[in-house]
């Protein structure tokens, strides 16, 4: 069932449809229903221009409760139709294709030889990966180019609660008096992940956790394999060297984990 919730990522992020449709995907009888919005702009749509935008999310149609419902529905809203621009307002991906279509014209104006190769996008997608009757996952992704220096691509992942939508800290599903246990389980996989030695600091090996002790932060999200985190460019390393994700199995981590969350 994990697979068939997922659409894929590459297909969101490459397809070419430029059709707008839904289609309506059951998770659990009489538990979670979502329909899935794709959202497709590009140049063709406009004179003059190089820009993309591609929306692929979940708008929720029935769930546990009516909080989980409207809590998940204001959560993706606020994600997906949140602004590229400060102090630019908008409500809708149409706002969003706009805004950026009047910042590439600007653009142009100004530097007339900017070069024509190049196309600005932005790619935002919401998946629900993972759901029990205690808890609803999810993963917001966005990739995003407006002719700086460099693409920019993050991830959040978050967890809410099934029967209010209240969207669930680290230190509220880890047992009382585990978190130091946690946080030794979590680094030597972080470590493995990253190919640091035992012998070597977090500072040594470039990273940038205060006083070189490795902290959890709180984008995870509970799945099917276990627990999540992810850690976005900038946040603990160069943005050469990309972001970290690594997963506390299943069955490492129950031991951590309250009753709900196991």
């Amino acid at each position: 069932m994990f697979k068939l919730l997922i659409l894929p990522f590459l297909i969101f992020f490459f397809s070419q449809s430029q059709t707008n449709h839904e289609s309506i995907f059951p998770l659990q009888q009489d538990t979670l229903q979502y329909k899935t919005i794709p959202f497709y702009r590009d140049s063709k749509d406009c004179k003059n221009c190089k820009v993309r935008v591609h929306f692929v999310y979940p708008k929720i149609l029935h769930a546990r409760t009516f909080a989980v419902r409207d809590s998940l529905n204001k959560e993706i809203r606020d994600f997906m139709f949140g602004s590229v621009y400060t102090g630019k307002e908008t409500e809708s991906p149409e706002d969003i294709f706009q805004n950026m279509v009047q910042e590439y014209d600007t653009l142009l104006k100004k530097f007339p030889r900017y070069p024509q190769n190049i196309k600005w996008y932005l790619y935002r997608n919401v998946k629900i990966i993972h759901h029990t009757s205690d808890y609803i996952s999810v993963v917001m992704n966005e990739n995003v180019f407006t002719g700086g220096a460099h693409p920019l691509s993050t991830r959040f992942y978050n967890s809410y609660d099934n029967r209010t939508g209240h969207r669930l800290n680290l230190n509220e599903i880890i047992k009382p008096g585990m978190m130091d246990s946690l946080l030794s389980v979590s680094e030597k996989i972080f470590r493995s992940t990253r190919s640091i030695s035992p012998d070597s600091t977090l500072g040594q090996a470039g990273f940038w956790f205060d006083n070189n002790r490795f902290t959890l932060n709180n984008n995870f999200a509970l799945s099917s394999k276990g627990l999540v985190f992810y850690y976005n460019p900038y946040e603990i390393a160069p943005y050469a060297w990309g972001p970290t994700q690594f997963i506390i199995p299943r069955d490492k981590v129950k031991r951590f984990l309250k009753s709900p969350y196991q």
